[in-house]
């Protein structure tokens, strides 16, 4: 909270591990280890969570599962204290989802995500916000802008036609 970022240098995986199911192990590469600034209202995000776990974790006492010290430190926990793991996050969205597609002024049905699609959103954001490429690189920990820009940055409709108009206002000499 002093320096108002988030320091990524380990990364949890949910598999048999050394004994572990649940473990952690370092970045997949040398750019993954990352600083991320708070981008607008996150470090209150990241207070009330902060507040929540705390609240949650004196509440259960003894019944707190992340007893390991590995585990301190960690921004989101089951209501039972264990680690969050991705299936969790994929149940919560698909959850949202069929809420979502409840209602009948949708034009279309909403589509399903993963949860890795909003790393894919935010280089999306990123680039229709004319954010310079390699600070998205820096941000989402990718070790080559080739990644960013190939694979995460998806051109939507709307800014491929406002670059169209764009085109269409100036004149071209052939």
């Amino acid at each position: 909270f002093t320096n108002k970022y988030i320091k990524v240098q380990r990364q949890l995986i949910t598999q048999y591990y050394s004994g572990k199911h649940i473990c952690f192990t370092v970045p997949k590469t040398k750019a993954g280890f990352r600083k991320i600034p708070f981008i607008g209202n996150m470090e209150q995000i990241l207070k009330n969570q902060k507040i929540k776990i705390s609240e949650r974790k004196l509440y259960l006492g003894e019944k707190w599962r992340s007893k390991d010290e590995c585990y301190n430190g960690l921004v989101f926990y089951s209501t039972m204290g264990s680690p969050v793991q991705k299936e969790t996050i994929q149940q919560a969205i698909i959850a949202i989802t069929k809420l979502i597609n409840k209602n009948d002024s949708l034009s279309e049905p909403f589509k399903k995500i993963h949860p890795h699609t909003f790393r894919h959103t935010f280089a999306v954001k990123c680039y229709e916000s004319n954010i310079d490429a390699k600070i998205t690189q820096v941000l989402l920990g990718h070790s080559s802008i080739t990644v960013t820009m190939n694979i995460y940055t998806h051109l939507s409709k709307m800014r491929l036609n406002n670059e169209i108009k764009k085109l269409n206002n100036t004149s071209f000499t052939l």
